[in-house]
């Protein structure tokens, strides 16, 4: 699921805005520390709060019921143990009906009634629970683990091209049988390099781990092609036959710390280049700005970034901060719409394929709205 949930955010930033109220639900499912769920206490309050924001007999009120009656059969019926959170997009009117879970969970329970899908606690998970491989081998074996969103995604095993005869020689014989060895191990860990180029060249993960013994790590090393390298975060000595839980108990926290570094260290180039005058903007007015000029090239978020109200032209749909003016002052359209900036940024860079970054923790960013973007050029 989360080699495509890149796609599936994209493919919702592009859903035209709606007649009809979209739905956007995202729910923890783990029970308490009672062992009780806690979510349909809030799917209750949660409903007949949006439901009251609609006349009782209106074609919206009527749409949101059946979503409401939907959403609830599904979290009643269809949720395994294993699932820790849901998101769902519904809309009766449209025919959307998009239903995800993962075993991660998100910071708080949320319900968003609007005209789009909402997708920054979406976007905020593929983010801070990036996709990584682990690539555990010894002489006769070898495995690579794909990680994303705190699960296991795909694993593949192999074996040598040939097996190694551990028959004991002697002499020049023994010798010669080295040579074959370090031939063998030359042309085996060539192979696995082979097959962790093939995943990183495809996208498919931010970051490699490197797990067995020495002497596999060191031929390995040797075989890494560079874009490889530059994915490596850690080495660890991964027994071959270690299940695949315990290889993502132990290296998920090391992604994680690494995820956050990276993104501290965006946030500083952001904040070095603004001040420079170079390929970076820094603030709302001036992130904004980009965003409607297609310039960034990726956007950075802290994660205290929030309620913000903005407003979107119904027309051109340029994006702009508050406060809300009488006319769109790029094409004098009347009456542009309040609307919640950071998700109209996050939606603005995802409809343009740009990245989204989310920095935990930076003062000098948090200092500047808390907001910003490399770009791709400068007017």
């Amino acid at each position: 699921m989360a080699l495509t949930l890149d796609d599936t955010i994209t493919r919702l930033a592009h859903l035209p805005p709606s007649s009809s109220p979209v739905i956007s639900c995202f729910v923890n499912t783990r029970p308490d520390g009672r062992g009780r769920s806690t979510h349909p206490v809030f799917l209750k309050k949660a409903f007949a709060d949006r439901l009251r924001t609609f006349p009782e007999r209106s074609v919206a009120h009527r749409h949101l019921i059946a979503d409401r009656n939907r959403i609830i059969e599904y979290f009643e019926e269809q949720i395994e143990t294993s699932t820790h959170s849901v998101a769902i997009y519904a809309n009766a009117a449209d025919g959307l009906w998009e239903t995800l879970t993962f075993r991660t969970t998100f910071d708080e329970n949320r319900l968003v009634v609007g005209p789009v899908p909402h997708l920054y606690p979406l976007v905020k998970l593929v983010d801070q629970a990036p996709r990584y491989a682990v690539c555990v081998a010894d002489v006769h074996q070898a495995r690579i683990v794909v990680v994303g969103l705190g699960e296991v995604l795909n694993e593949s095993d192999f074996e040598p091209p040939q097996p190694i005869d551990r028959t004991r020689v002697a002499g020049w014989a023994e010798v010669r049988y080295q040579a074959r060895i370090d031939h063998h191990l030359q042309k085996y860990t060539h192979e696995i390099a082979e097959r962790l180029a093939t995943i990183v060249d495809r996208g498919e993960v931010d970051y490699v781990i490197l797990g067995g013994d020495d002497l596999m790590l060191g031929g390995l090393r040797k075989q890494l092609s560079r874009g490889v390298k530059e994915k490596v975060i850690d080495e660890e000595h991964i027994p071959i036959d270690e299940s695949t839980s315990d290889i993502l108990k132990r290296t998920i926290a090391v992604v994680r710390e690494t995820e956050a570094a990276d993104s501290k260290n965006l946030a500083d180039t952001v904040v070095d280049r603004f001040r420079a005058g170079g390929l970076a903007v820094a603030g709302i007015e001036g992130t904004v700005h980009a965003l409607n000029r297609e310039q960034v090239d990726r956007l950075l978020m802290a994660e205290r970034f929030n309620d913000q109200l903005g407003w979107q032209c119904a027309e051109c749909r340029v994006l702009g901060h508050a406060p809300t003016p009488e006319a769109c002052p790029f094409c004098e359209a009347p009456l542009p719409e309040e609307i919640d900036l950071r998700e109209a940024m996050v939606r603005r860079a995802e409809r343009t394929g740009r990245r989204v970054e989310i920095v935990e923790s930076h003062a000098e960013f948090e200092a500047l709205d808390g907001v910003g973007a490399l770009l791709r050029y400068k007017t």
